[in-house]
């Protein structure tokens, strides 16, 4: 009986075990966050940070790396023209510090950008919400509609590879951000004061030359 007992704790330990290790896979998230993005008159640029964001038990831990990479790819009614990716660079906020150094960043077209780490050895730890790369957009004036920043999957594409072997590539899904771009109108009202003032000021110069 008691070599049964104790055959049964180690199935379930072992069970047990395998539950965790899976779910610590599947709860590895590339995500990136949803942005209103209010549109002038003036070409802009925004930039969109693509982070690590673990949940279920690892929720606020550390994961281990050996190297990663990102594929990001914006969708949308006018890539290209009114919108387009034009740069890639390390994240710089306090919410998703840099996790660690990219080795190689590339903008591959108007709509997509990738970034990488080339470490050898040690493998190095990304903590909880830490950022993994930002790609830049370049936003033209009064730009409107309802747009996509995504995280392509896929061998070449993201990958995160297990600091344990820098090989075997750890399971994770992603989360896309929708980036809604609404034009803001300047005020009229704002142009009729400096009209107002203008007028007024070239009255007084031709008062004077009187």
């Amino acid at each position: 009986m008691k070599i049964l007992k104790v055959a049964n704790s180690t199935l379930i330990a072992l069970l047990l075990y395998l539950v965790t290790s899976q779910n610590s896979l599947a709860d590895i998230i590339v995500s990136v966050d949803d942005a209103r993005i209010q549109t002038t008159s003036r070409v802009q640029t925004t930039v969109v940070e693509v982070y690590l964001d673990l949940t279920g038990a690892n929720d606020g831990g550390i994961l281990d790396v050996g190297n990663f990479q990102v594929l990001v790819e914006l969708k949308g009614p006018a890539v290209g023209t009114d919108v387009s990716i034009v740069g890639v660079a390390e994240t710089t906020s306090l919410d998703h510090p840099q996790a660690a150094p990219l080795d190689l960043v590339r903008v591959l077209s108007d709509s997509r950008a990738q970034a990488f780490t080339v470490n050898i050895n040690p493998s190095f730890n990304i903590e909880d919400l830490d950022g993994l790369m930002a790609a830049e957009l370049e936003i033209q004036p009064f730009a409107e509609g309802e747009y996509e920043l995504a995280v392509l999957t896929g061998i070449g594409r993201t990958e995160i590879l297990d600091g344990s072997d820098f090989v075997s590539q750890l399971d994770y899904s992603t989360r896309s951000a929708a980036l809604t771009l609404t034009a803001v109108p300047e005020p009229a009202s704002l142009n009729a004061v400096v009209a107002l003032i203008m007028y007024l000021g070239s009255r007084r110069r031709r008062k004077g030359q009187l």
